[in-house]
């Protein structure tokens, strides 16, 4: 895999207090069509990114979903299929929207 998703519980643990992430009730309870912000992190080292994912599916506790960010890593595009669970999302914004080009970035 050329990335992998950093785990904002494990995060926020370690680092109490610096910043928000959204409450695991609203984590749990995704469906089709929301937006969840999830940091990827390059396998081969460098910066982790933010980007946007369109949930589209969900199976037990683990969701399937729809890249919507323009990655700044190589091997990873918009479009591409994406799996992740609540641990994962670091925002949410209910019901998808169409991200601005900044957001995209």
């Amino acid at each position: 895999m050329i990335y992998s998703l950093v785990s904002v519980e494990d995060r926020y643990k370690e680092n109490p207090g610096t910043f928000q992430i959204p409450k695991l009730s609203d984590r749990t309870a995704l469906k089709r069509r929301d937006a969840v912000k999830l940091i990827f992190q390059p396998s081969g080292g460098g910066a982790a990114e933010r980007m946007w994912v369109e949930v589209m599916d969900r199976q037990e506790d683990v969701y399937k979903g729809i890249l919507r960010s323009s990655p700044g890593f190589h091997g990873l595009k918009i479009g591409d299929p994406v799996e992740f669970q609540a641990e994962h999302v670091c925002d949410i914004r209910f019901e998808y929207w169409e991200p601005s080009a900044d957001e995209k970035t």
